[in-house]
């Protein structure tokens, strides 16, 4: 980010929240927990907009998230407003 913080996602340690991070690594806090409402569970694909906020997919737990429309999309605001821009998504993993 701007001021030298990282935005991580943390889908398989103890977290399961998007995190905001120091420079150096050490945890300042959950970025987001909850969208709506809802638990983020296996938050993945964050990505900065250029107003200062961010986007990233919980596409839920797997195997499940692979053959049901469980998935969503969340958006933060720089004020740390959360919405979800997109839901009832099926994430499929790449074939390659």
């Amino acid at each position: 980010m701007a001021d030298g913080t990282h935005l991580v996602c943390d889908r398989e340690h103890e977290h399961h929240v998007a995190l905001h991070m120091s420079a150096t690594g050490e945890i300042l806090g959950a970025a987001a927990e909850v969208c709506e409402g809802r638990p983020i569970r296996e938050p993945n694909d964050l990505t900065l907009d250029p107003a200062g906020g961010f986007y990233f997919t919980d596409p839920g737990p797997f195997p499940e998230a692979l053959h049901q429309d469980i998935g969503f999309i969340c958006h933060v605001d720089v004020n740390g407003r959360k919405g979800v821009v997109a839901d009832s998504c099926t994430f499929r993993t790449a074939s390659f």
